[in-house]
């Protein structure tokens, strides 16, 4: 479904930017946010526009591995997301796997609901090699 990757790169170019209004406009008031480094609590839309209105700098990034399916007014987007950045002034640059939930609402897309996860990275066995065995 393009129109929902068009709303994913609306939103990132929105955390690029730092634009308030692309954040609230795209993100759904009732918004959960979870991710690897989550204790239990979930993320709100307040907490996730701040955050990304502040100390995260996000200054480019790609989606690839998109795999979307529409039902209705609901979407499903699993994705990767290669960002790279600064947190804190500290060079950042993570691969994210998304699992994001989209509703349409009086005819826009938002993001209802984000997993995001690091990719584990796992080392191929050369030829001949016992590992993974």
């Amino acid at each position: 479904m393009k129109e929902i990757m068009a709303a994913e790169n609306d939103l990132m170019d929105g955390v690029r930017s730092r634009n308030r209004s692309t954040l609230e406009k795209r993100v759904a008031t009732d918004f959960a946010y979870v991710s690897q480094l989550s204790t239990g609590d979930v993320m709100g839309k307040d907490e996730f526009v701040g955050a990304n209105l502040g100390g995260i700098k996000l200054d480019s990034f790609r989606f690839e591995n998109e795999l979307v399916r529409g039902f209705g007014d609901v979407a499903i987007a699993n994705t990767v997301c290669r960002q790279m950045g600064s947190i804190a002034n500290r060079p950042w640059s993570p691969d994210y796997l998304f699992t994001d939930v989209w509703v349409k609402r009086s005819g826009h897309w938002q993001i209802a609901s984000r997993h995001a996860t690091r990719p584990v990275k796992i080392e191929k066995a050369s030829p001949g090699s016992t590992k993974g065995h």
